[in-house]
């Protein structure tokens, strides 16, 4: 009626944010959505209720910051937590008003579409339950089957998965593999979007953010990392996500493939945005931990570090069919990656530095300099050589190719254009 007060409801407000890859888009949505939501929701003297749903926890997703008043009930916790789908006891009262209280619809129902947790209460999916006794009502012989898409996260969870180390990436295999299994790590739940890609491909972040989108269900075990996460067992949900979830690590499997096979090609058209994404991939499946951190007071762990990327690197160049060769007397020094030219293909030489402090940039632009310096790539005998400067911290990469050259001013040519 005229004169009341509305309620608000904005379903999904994180959709699009869920398929930006370019910080700049991101930074221009977000300062879009900000006065929107505040004015909504905030400063908004008709507004009865407002509800905003999505994957991210609105309250601590930063990115809303002038929006801080909302109160949150996501996943974990127990506010709301019977609110978000069926109960036990709903969905036997939901089969006897039905028509289909019977002992195999029940355990059909709970195989395929319970198993969902939020706080204490385990829920069945309203949306799939209520399709399925559709289904039943219309003479459907096999009503049992997928009616989510799969569509939550967008292509989001792909990428992240996509940047995992092999360990990680087996242990999701292995869910879907062995569906009674369970990973035990803990859970970050106050995650926004800019932490999502900020850490090296941290597991657990990846595994709170498929929680969130519903790929997963995390039980808690009671016990603690430190005082902010606590220890959950990250498991499958039912039968209906099992497929998707499949599908899901394996297009993160198959990306990391091809990021070796096509690394070959890319190297030859001096690619370097191409090359430095399969950089990433390659060492988004390499496992981490505090041994690969530099010690700058070191110059033995330095080397140390240093060899074991050169080793990865090297080893993906093999991998995508090229004859590559570490330590290759080159100029005035010893090229890191050289591989030389074949069937009418330039020769390759790469030159790698590492530091977890400065950025890849800066790293890639040292690697560039000692090309140029020792003359790797000016040995007339090798004729044509690509030459590839590689900065890498942690398993973020920054490249510098032997293109990029430009006229400035119509006279010298400018450095060679990197790629961030």
């Amino acid at each position: 009626m005229h004169g009341n007060k509305t309620m608000i409801l904005v379903d999904e407000y994180d959709h699009y944010l869920q398929n930006i890859s370019a910080d700049e888009e991101y930074d221009r949505l977000v300062s879009r959505m900000m006065p929107f939501m505040e004015k909504t929701f905030k400063t908004n003297p008709h507004m009865r209720t407002g509800v905003v749903t999505g994957i991210m926890p609105l309250a601590k997703a930063e990115m809303l910051s002038s929006f801080n008043n909302p109160v949150v009930c996501d996943v974990f916790s127990i506010e709301g937590e019977e609110l978000f789908g069926f109960t036990q006891e709903e969905i036997k009262k939901l089969l006897e008003d039905t028509g289909n209280d019977r002992r195999d619809v029940l355990e059909e129902i709970r195989e395929w579409y319970d198993g969902y947790r939020f706080g204490k209460a385990e829920v069945y999916n309203p949306y799939s339950v209520m399709s399925y006794l559709k289904s039943r009502s219309i003479g459907d012989s096999s009503p049992a089957k997928k009616y989510w898409d799969g569509s939550t996260g967008g292509g989001i969870s792909e990428d992240l998965i996509s940047e995992l180390d092999g360990i990680a990436l087996q242990e999701l295999k292995n869910l879907y593999m062995n569906p009674k299994s369970k990973i035990r790590s803990p859970l970050k739940k106050f995650i926004s979007y800019p932490d999502l890609f900020s850490e090296d491909s941290d597991p657990s972040v990846v595994y709170s953010y498929l929680t969130m989108a519903g790929y997963l269900r995390a039980d808690p075990t009671g016990d603690r990392l430190d005082s902010e996460d606590e220890i959950y067992e990250v498991g499958m949900v039912n039968r209906e996500i099992s497929p998707a979830f499949k599908s899901l690590v394996s297009r993160a499997v198959n990306r990391q493939e091809e990021a070796r096979v096509s690394l070959m090609k890319h190297i030859l058209s001096r690619d370097a945005g191409a090359i430095r994404d399969d950089i990433q991939f390659i060492l988004g499946g390499c496992a981490m931990d505090k041994t690969w951190q530099e010690d700058r007071r070191s110059v033995e762990r330095s080397r140390m570090i240093h060899d074991r990327y050169k080793d990865i690197i090297s080893g993906a160049f093999r991998a995508s069919g090229m004859e590559a060769s570490e330590e290759v007397p080159k100029g005035f020094g010893r090229c890191d990656i050289f591989v030389p030219r074949r069937n009418g293909s330039p020769a390759i030489a790469v030159e790698i530095k590492t530091s977890s402090a400065d950025p890849p940039l800066e790293s890639a632009r040292l690697a560039r300099d000692q090309i140029a310096r020792m003359g790797y790539a000016a040995e007339p005998l090798d004729g044509e050589v690509v030459w590839i400067a590689l900065g890498i911290s942690g398993k973020r990469a920054a490249v510098i190719t032997s293109s990029g050259y430009t006229p400035e001013n119509g006279s010298r040519p400018r450095p060679p254009q990197p790629s961030l």
